[in-house]
């Protein structure tokens, strides 16, 4: 697992509002290897990611 991605993942169901910026490997890692949904605090969120540029996206999470 990528560093970028494992942080990504213990911030995204420790903070609500956390964001970061991936590359399109990474978000496809996330994607496809885990879901698109997690925990945090207790509460059921949903990745969602939006396009920056070509081969950089936005990547966070809101509540369901």
């Amino acid at each position: 697992m990528d560093s970028e991605i494992r942080r990504f993942l213990g911030n995204a169901c420790n903070i609500p509002g956390w964001n970061t910026i991936m590359n399109q490997k990474q978000v496809d890692e996330i994607l496809q290897e885990y879901s698109d949904t997690l925990f945090c605090r207790g509460h059921l969120r949903k990745i969602k990611v939006d396009t920056i540029c070509p081969n950089n996206y936005k990547v966070y999470t809101e509540s369901i």
